[in-house]
């Protein structure tokens, strides 16, 4: 009996003693559960345990909180600086506390306003399968191929195009994507404000920075995992990076290896910009930090990159980062970047993080035949949905050791893909926007080939699938709509409208007696413009111009030496929610051509919105009233400025040697300003400029100077301002 008794209590003790192990060795933090195991936190991805950097922190302060409280509170608890982006300061924890200890210390805090985990993220992959000597994703007796070989009629890839591959040593030294002597060419992406390393396959630069982003010699990508200048991999990082560039990018018709999507054509075709983030793993291979990923998705945005290729997730279906959700919405909606992300290769109804990200676009991999999704589904009813698919299966493309790999699969290998058509798009129309590419590739996707496609196509009137998304991108039939779109030697004369999206290869001409009417979206072609001669009218109603790489703007032209009129001079009308956006000058008035804006429309991230030149009569039938003038992101066509910092608006209007000009109700706010971004706006600029009102209620934020009011000699100009607000602006009214 004693022997019964003594191992119960023995039971009991070992199941107290697991209970509080569970208790110090398992916690949450803000909803998320992380584990100690292995001598290391980590988190949990499906059944895998990846560990993070458990010696840091992501904080966010409240922007109620100046800089001498955040340097106490850091030195108060031994929370180190080590690096930032943005907002957000990445912080070493005091390494005198364990890891759960420091989180309780700093987890409840009305200073922050966001603290996270720097955690883990791993690759979208599944490589356990035989070899295959066959491209099959581009193999058109596969009935899920991509249909690359009719497009490459219009083209095989632009080398004005960059694709940032964010991913596992992406390797630029690879023959068949990097530099050969079997082709004398490379589709790897060179940084043009950084010096050039003495040797192009020896990563030694002058050890300067020279674009000033914090990089040393970053000519050819960055290691961020390693912070260093080298993404080739060893033989031990693994080939995934090289893969996925593979796939976009690798040379074609160079009588060797195999056909990138983009590759060219045995000349240079879309750029490869190689970045790492991965750390090898042996669980999944590889796995990467939150905050890397972070600062690679700026990199590549202020690099100028048109897209972004991603082959990873978070293992979380919502969004588990602050900072990952801001980097994903600027890159997108400041630099106009199109960002492609593999849906997860785990489960069904549950889209992964980025995937999952609203501006993020989600594939998913199918078999050969197109009759089933092998890896992760959509859920509409939930707001989880599936972009693309693409062949997930059998994929043969480059690896590491200057090889070749066959038989891969996940959705990792339809990921670019995908990204490998939104290339080829670009390639033919460079200056589109993201949203553009995106329409265009959804409206043009395959359908018809699944064999249901007629009940499973259920969503958005028959063209949304949870299991396959809008289809398979089809290259041919979105250059075929997007050739549709084209407007070429176009001269208005009479009465036109715009009432749907067009594409301006060249500059629109609009004569006397022309009236050009636009409602919809007119994307410019760079350095294009629009010219109102004389006696023409443009009449922007509620519709938008806009270009994905910067454009010239409208020139609108009066007569020197008459009276302004609206019937004889050029007249331009911006009124009802209408935008124009990313020109070098929104509106250029010339000889007094008139310019009403009203109705609430938006001028944004223009290097100047509205310039009025010089013209010697009053400007009697211009209005500038309830209008916004914005600067939320770079001027597109000079994203790096001579300084090397990303270029911000110059000013929103600028009125040099006229008369007679109100600006009455308007906004001019600058949001765009930080590290790296040369942002000295200015709201009204104004040059011997006689008779101006800026008057009831006009609001000035965050400019360099909000009304500049030079004159020569001090000549006295009769300025009438007054009733204006001015808010986070460092000079108000200068030279008055």
């Amino acid at each position: 009996m004693k022997n019964y008794y003594k191992f119960t209590y023995m039971i009991l003790f070992m199941l107290i003693i697991s209970k509080i192990s569970s208790a110090q060795f398992n916690r949450t933090f803000n909803q998320d559960s992380i584990f100690y195991k292995n001598n290391a936190w980590n988190i949990k991805i499906d059944t895998s345990f990846i560990p993070f950097d458990s010696t840091s922190v992501i904080l966010k302060f409240s922007s109620n909180v100046n800089r001498d409280v955040i340097i106490n509170y850091l030195q108060l608890k031994n929370l180190v600086l080590i690096d930032s982006l943005f907002d957000y300061k990445l912080c070493r924890l005091d390494s005198n506390w364990i890891f759960s200890r420091s989180l309780d210390s700093i987890e409840s805090n009305t200073l922050f306003e966001i603290i996270e985990l720097n955690s883990s993220g791993i690759l979208t992959n599944d490589p356990n399968d035989s070899l295959f000597l066959n491209q099959t994703h581009l193999d058109t007796n596969n009935k899920a191929a991509l249909d690359v070989i009719r497009a490459w009629y219009s083209g095989y890839g632009n080398q004005n195009i960059i694709v940032a591959v964010i991913d596992q040593y992406p390797d630029w030294s690879h023959d068949d994507i990097g530099f050969s002597i079997n082709d004398n060419y490379s589709n790897i992406w060179i940084n043009p404000k950084e010096d050039a390393w003495a040797d192009p396959n020896i990563p030694i630069g002058d050890s300067v920075d020279n674009d000033g982003n914090g990089l040393i010699d970053d000519w050819k990508g960055w290691d961020f995992r390693n912070n260093d200048n080298d993404t080739r991999p060893s033989m031990n990082d693994g080939g995934h990076g090289t893969q996925i560039a593979g796939i976009i990018g690798a040379k074609t018709n160079n009588s060797l290896g195999i056909a990138g999507i983009a590759g060219g054509n045995n000349n240079p075709g879309v750029r490869i910009m190689p970045i790492n983030i991965m750390k090898k793993h042996s669980d999944v291979g590889a796995f990467f930090t939150f905050f890397d990923l972070a600062k690679a998705i700026n990199y590549a945005a202020e690099n100028n990159a048109d897209i972004i290729s991603l082959s990873l997730n978070t293992g979380n279906n919502t969004s588990p980062s602050d900072l990952l959700d801001f980097v994903f919405t600027r890159a997108y909606e400041k630099y106009n970047v199109l960002i492609f992300c593999s849906s997860g290769n785990y489960s069904f109804g549950k889209i992964y993080y980025p995937s999952s990200h609203p501006l993020v676009y989600s594939v998913g991999g199918i078999n050969l035949e197109a009759t089933e999704n092998m890896f992760t589904f959509g859920d509409y009813n939930n707001n989880k949905i599936l972009d693309f698919v693409a062949i997930g299966e059998y994929i043969y493309t480059t690896t590491v050791g200057n090889q070749y790999i066959a038989n891969i699969r996940g959705t990792s290998f339809a990921s670019p893909q995908v990204s490998g058509i939104a290339a080829l798009i670009l390639s033919s129309y460079p200056c589109l926007t993201n949203s553009a590419v995106y329409e265009v590739m959804k409206g043009t996707a395959k359908r018809n080939i699944f064999p249901n496609h007629v009940l499973e196509f259920e969503f958005e009137n028959g063209t949304l699938s949870n299991e396959f998304g809008y289809g398979i991108p089809y290259a041919v039939n979105a250059l075929a709509l997007l050739n549709s779109y084209e407007l070429t030697n176009y001269t208005v004369s009479t009465s036109e409208a715009i009432s749907s999206t067009k594409i301006a290869l060249e500059d629109i001409i609009v004569e006397s007696g022309g009236i050009l009417n636009i409602s919809g979206e007119l994307q410019m072609s760079e350095d294009k413009k629009i010219v109102v001669q004389p006696g023409g009218k443009l009449i922007i109603d509620g519709g938008k111009i806009t270009s994905g790489c910067g454009w010239k703007g409208i020139e609108v032209i009066g007569l020197a030496t008459e009276n302004q009129n609206t019937s004889s001079f050029g007249f331009v009308e911006i009124k009802n929610n209408a935008t124009i956006e990313h020109a070098m000058v929104a509106i250029r008035s010339i000889d007094g051509g008139v310019v009403q804006t009203k109705s609430e429309s938006v001028f944004r991230n223009n290097y100047q919105s509205i310039v009025f030149e010089k013209y010697t009569n009053n400007h009697q039938h211009t209005i500038i009233e309830n209008t916004k003038f914005l600067c939320d992101g770079p001027v597109l066509k000079l994203l790096k400025g001579a300084t090397g910092r990303v270029q911000a608006s110059k000013e929103f209007i600028r009125i040099a040697e006229t008369s007679k000009i109100n600006i009455e109700d308007c906004e001019f706010i600058n949001e765009f300003k930080g590290k790296g971004i040369y942002s000295k706006v200015i709201g009204v600029n104004m040059y011997n400029a006689k008779f101006i009102t800026i008057q009831d209620a006009n609001v000035f934020n965050g400019l360099s100077i909000g009304i500049n009011a030079a004159s020569l000699n001090g000549l006295l100009n009769f300025y009438n301002i007054k009733s204006n607000t001015f808010t986070n602006v460092d000079e108000s009214i200068k030279n008055l």
